[in-house]
């Protein structure tokens, strides 16, 4: 039980660094006029989500595969 909570923690830390890195390496550029849009508030800006949504469904049907799995091999089954 210890091995599978350091696993999953470690495999989150990993990838919550992996997203802390992504979102410091790209921030925006400030508007030279200090104004956007003749004083208009800027648009919303896009969602990292959109990118990676395709990767992230991926990502859910392995996990989903490896757990079907895992639990499958646990439960006993009549010969």
């Amino acid at each position: 039980m210890k091995n599978i909570i350091l696993k999953t923690s470690s495999f989150i830390l990993v990838l919550f660094q992996a997203i802390i890195m992504e979102a410091k390496t790209n921030p925006p550029q400030p508007n030279p006029n200090g104004r956007t849009n003749n004083g208009l508030p800027p648009p919303p800006p896009g969602m990292p989500l959109d990118t990676n949504l395709v990767f992230l469904l991926a990502l859910a049907i392995v996990l989903g595969m490896y757990l079907i799995y895992k639990n499958s091999l646990n439960t006993k089954t009549p010969i």
